[in-house]
């Protein structure tokens, strides 16, 4: 796998390895779906939708929790 896009420096942390990334993105082809469907609660994707939104299908919000836990995972 190529991770160019998500090879950005979180912050003053660093960049995330390839093998992170790999974990990450294996962990999400297998998660269930319930994590990522939409909700009425004011979650992540609710504070994130103004920077990595909008979701017109179901995988563009599970790709945008992965990138939150990327981000996060550089903190």
């Amino acid at each position: 796998m190529t991770f160019n896009a998500t090879k950005k420096g979180v912050f003053n942390r660093g960049v995330a390895s390839d093998s992170f990334l790999t974990e990450l993105v294996a962990w999400s082809r297998n998660a269930p779906e319930e994590i990522f469907a939409p909700n009425p609660l004011n979650d992540i994707y609710a504070k994130i939708k103004p920077e990595l939104g909008p979701w017109e299908i179901p995988l563009r919000r599970r790709v945008a929790m992965i990138e939150v836990m990327r981000v996060l995972a550089g903190f």
